[in-house]
């Protein structure tokens, strides 16, 4: 076999990833066709073949230093539906990532497969040699073309991310995550199993100066241990509230996460203004919602008062009616969210906690168990876009596609949030065009606001309206007549 895992499969909610370690044949001249590997996910198979060293064919590979040629192996990975070629999957994509490999640019590839596959493509092979068993197809696709040069000191390596649509709404069987692992095996040594505390903010208001302001922040726990693995933002974030970094945050500081903390009541620097998972300052507190003492307590215990506590008889002193017992409050780490509400930031800690999210949907129609919070889409594809969590990107947006109604397509379209995410700004306007001839209205208000100054950041939205032809359904021939040379 050419290809021998070199880990356990990788599972999240929508894809599920495999690392395989090339082993290439010693001798320069001989050629492997690898046999497919066991089954992985849950029914395909990957192969691989490996041609003879060349030092003729292009790319030619030539020693900087001595003019000498160096030899090079084309080499082949294919992936093989199997057991899944027949199923209703829709379109799935493949997502590949190598080491010591080069992309042969001129060979033709498959990046994406559309289940299920027609039967009457691809060679039948057995399952087993029993003339009873059902045959089952093979559909093997060549996913990429790679160059292994044979100067190089290791075994070339390739990871293989096969992913499904998010809308298939699989719930994919994932083991036990060695962070949660981790964090069980602390709590059996007497660990705490929270050390992180997140202060974010619930309300917004307008001052009596104009300014927006943030308001009433309120608590979420976590342990670091499960928040990390996620993306390399994030692990670098953490780092830094940890002091492992070399960052600069007040946070790195171990404090009492049962005390008091002094944390700003409100404050005018959030950027994000329009953020709908803020609820307006004026209403009423929310059910369970507690404002933030401003009185912050030093102590990192708490005296417990025991009444009548008697001594064992193998001690021969009186019965003590009372003792103060030193009972440790848990230590942790205090972080102050100031760029997302706490809707949004309690969202995500779920999700990364469960692999589980919910957004909020205008009609409130969304089922959902009652433990998952809901937020909203656009607040939480800013703060995956901040940590580049992709997969949670890809639901957001798919979530705020699903959203696009025509009554505020214009607003939404021409919003300081759109004008910061090209992704939504493309889907936004392809939605815009086609439904252009019923917003006249709309959209003449909406440039009238723009020519007054009132939306400097929708200059690229603009533009791309206006590039498009489509902006010609909306637009009102002058006259019907032929124009004349002058006019010309």
């Amino acid at each position: 076999m050419v290809l021998h895992k070199a880990c356990e499969d990788e599972w999240t909610s929508s894809a599920v990833k495999s690392t395989f370690t090339i082993h290439v044949p010693t001798s320069p001249t001989s050629e492997a066709t690898g046999s497919s590997t066991d089954i992985c996910g849950w029914g395909w198979r990957f192969s691989c073949t490996v041609g003879a060293a060349s030092t003729t064919e292009p790319p030619r590979l030539v020693d900087a230093n001595s003019d000498i040629p160096i030899p090079w192996r084309r080499i082949s990975v294919h992936f093989d539906p199997y057991l899944i070629s027949d199923v209703n999957y829709g379109k799935v994509t493949f997502h590949l990532n190598t080491k010591n490999l080069v992309v042969i640019q001129d060979e033709p590839y498959q990046s994406e497969v559309l289940l299920p596959i027609s039967s009457s493509s691809g060679s039948k092979v057995k399952s087993k040699s029993s003339a009873s068993v059902r045959p089952i197809p093979s559909h093997s696709f060549v996913l990429r073309w790679y160059m292994y040069r044979l100067d190089a000191v290791e075994l070339p390596t390739i990871s293989i991310r096969v992913q499904f649509p998010m809308d298939l709404g699989m719930v994919l069987p994932r083991p036990l995550d060695t962070r949660v692992e981790e964090a069980l095996a602390e709590t059996i040594r007497g660990e705490e199993a929270i050390d992180i505390k997140f202060y974010a903010y619930t309300r917004a208001g307008i001052a009596p100066d104009g300014k927006g302001y943030v308001a009433r922040p309120r608590s979420l726990f976590g342990k670091l241990g499960l928040l990390r693995g996620h993306s390399d933002s994030l692990d670098t974030y953490l780092s830094g509230l940890a002091g492992t970094a070399g960052a600069q945050f007040f946070e790195a500081k171990m404090v009492d996460l049962d005390g008091d903390v002094d944390v700003e009541e409100r404050f005018t620097d959030y950027d994000y203004m329009s953020d709908s998972d803020l609820d307006p300052d004026e209403e009423e507190e929310l059910e369970g919602e507690a404002p933030v003492s401003d009185v912050h307590t030093e102590d990192t215990s708490i005296v417990v008062e025991h009444q009548d506590l008697a001594i064992p008889d193998s001690h021969p002193a009186s019965p003590i009616t009372a003792s103060q017992v030193m009972v440790p409050r848990r230590k942790g780490r205090i972080v102050v969210i100031k760029g997302h509400a706490f809707k949004t930031w309690h969202a995500l800690l779920h999700y990364l906690y469960t692999n589980k999210i919910a957004f909020r949907t205008p009609d409130g129609s969304q089922q959902r168990p009652s433990h998952v919070p809901k937020c909203s889409a656009k607040s939480m594809y800013k703060l995956a876009d901040r940590f580049g969590l992709e997969d949670l990107k890809a639901l957001a947006l798919k979530s705020i596609k699903a959203q696009l109604s025509r009554d505020d397509i214009v607003h939404e379209a021409f919003s300081s949030f759109t004008s910061l995410y090209p992704e939504v700004m493309d889907l936004e306007v392809e939605f815009l065009l086609k439904h252009l001839p019923n917003l006249k209205e709309d959209m003449e208000k909406m440039l009238k606001d723009i020519c007054e100054g009132m939306r400097p950041y929708s200059s690229v939205v603009l533009s791309k309206i206006i590039h498009r032809q489509d902006l010609l359904l909306w637009l009102e021939p002058v006259s019907n007549e032929p124009l004349s040379m002058e006019e010309v």
